[in-house]
């Protein structure tokens, strides 16, 4: 129990004094600072996780992809991901910044969904500085809900709560999963936003098999199958870096999902297209997405 304690004091001051260093930096210099982190990732990160992370570019890009471009995405990666982290750490001071250095390309499809009250379901993936747009859509007004894994590091657990409370945002524990849901459903019939990620592998015995860019992969069906018993629209949603501090936020408009009938077949059929909504980003994008996990874990070929 002493060494627990000690554990988490240590834990605690190392990540209180990296955000008291970040937050003396200005704020010109955060990309630039981020970028830094990211190359010196690069340069540490071997063995199984640079495995991992060549695996997954030549299953999207093609196995005779250039050596070089791949090296290039990589690196380019991981400098999008430093930048991210001292951006999220900086929030306080970003957050004033906002309305000057964020832009928002689709918000009418939001407000028209929202005009039915239903809720929308908001899906995304880990893109851009993705731990900002729940940010700058509550600055915006909308009240948004994303559905969250806790790390079980308390400190991290911690600093996630101290940085969505600053947002002024709430999230959702993903588990356990009834209370989930239904705290999902509540956030619906308010009609407010759900948020979550879809481009994590998932081990669990109830996942469904998708089409993502080339291969089937397992899926939660919960985005699906929320859809289909709410009747909330489900719009996807990205943030893309710009230059230096600024980014766009990408709204599209809802998907044109399935209602058979057949909840069981409309599920799969959905769930397909709501992951299907998302590869056109990541293959615009490729130097802004998360490679290092690793999506593939548990693939299947399409004609299996």
């Amino acid at each position: 129990m002493k060494n627990k304690g000690l554990a988490h004091r240590l834990n605690h001051a190392i990540l209180m004094a990296f955000h008291g260093m970040v937050n003396t930096l200005p704020l010109w210099f955060i990309p630039l600072a981020g970028g830094i982190l990211g190359d010196v990732a690069y340069l540490l990160i071997r063995g199984k996780r640079r495995y991992i992370v060549y695996k997954n570019l030549k299953i999207v890009l093609g196995s005779n992809e250039n050596p070089k471009k791949l090296n290039r995405i990589f690196r380019a990666s991981l400098q999008n991901l430093g930048k991210m982290i001292l951006e999220t750490t900086a929030w306080p001071r970003l957050f004033t910044k906002m309305d000057e250095w964020f832009t928002v390309e689709g918000e009418e499809y939001l407000k028209a969904s929202l005009k039915k009250g239903k809720g929308v379901i908001a899906i995304s993936i880990h893109l851009g500085s993705f731990t900002l747009i729940c940010g700058k859509l509550a600055r915006m007004g909308y009240t948004l809900y994303p559905i969250i894994r806790p790390p079980h590091n308390k400190v991290a657990a911690e600093f996630l709560d101290n940085c969505m409370s600053s947002w002024g945002v709430r999230y959702i524990p993903d588990k356990p999963r009834y209370v989930c849901v239904k705290k999902c459903h509540q956030v619906l019939r308010n009609n407010e936003m759900i948020f979550l990620t879809t481009d994590l592998n998932v081990i669990d015995k109830d996942a469904i098999f998708v089409e993502f860019l080339g291969y089937k992969v397992p899926a939660f069906k919960g985005p699906a199958v929320l859809a289909a018993r709410t009747g909330a629209p489900v719009h996807p949603m990205f943030i893309v870096r710009q230059k230096g501090l600024h980014h766009k936020i990408i709204i599209d408009p809802p998907l044109s999902l399935k209602n058979t009938g057949n909840l069981q077949s409309d599920v799969v059929t959905n769930m397909g297209l709501i992951i299907k909504a998302t590869e056109h980003y990541i293959l615009k994008y490729p130097e802004q997405w998360l490679w290092l996990h690793d999506r593939w874990r548990r693939m299947r070929k399409i004609r299996e």
